[in-house]
């Protein structure tokens, strides 16, 4: 049996972001950057960032934390997750007090605790 011819694969090609001088600039110092303060990387990689963060006019011994700090995607992602899980949980326990305000079989002081927390949080 002749042996099967294989197949031919070519890389995938992904669309290059439109990113501005600044934007792009910005992006290699935080790799370079990361590339310093990685306990992986070694000795000569950590040299080579360093003298590419001079050529590009910073100083590599003393790099500012970013004032200006955009979060991630996913930093913003999981922020919005905790968000809306937050949310979820304020409707829940407000919908608890409004289900015993219309238990009879709820104490009068329990209902009036359930109207208290309600005004103070604006359900009611």
């Amino acid at each position: 049996m002749p042996p099967t011819p294989r197949m031919q694969t070519t890389p995938v090609s992904r669309p290059i972001p439109d990113l501005s001088a600044e934007t792009h600039q910005e992006r290699v110092i935080g790799s370079l950057k990361s590339v310093i303060h990685n306990p992986r990387d070694s000795e000569e990689a950590k040299n080579s960032a360093r003298d590419r963060l001079r050529q590009m006019g910073v100083d590599p011994d003393h790099i500012p934390s970013s004032s200006s700090h955009r979060p991630s995607q996913a930093e913003t992602l999981r922020k919005q997750e905790e968000g809306r899980k937050s949310q979820i949980h304020q409707d829940r326990v407000e919908g608890g007090y409004k289900a015993t305000l219309k238990n009879p079989n709820v104490s009068e002081a329990a209902k009036q605790h359930a109207r208290d927390y309600l005004k103070k949080h604006g359900a009611l």
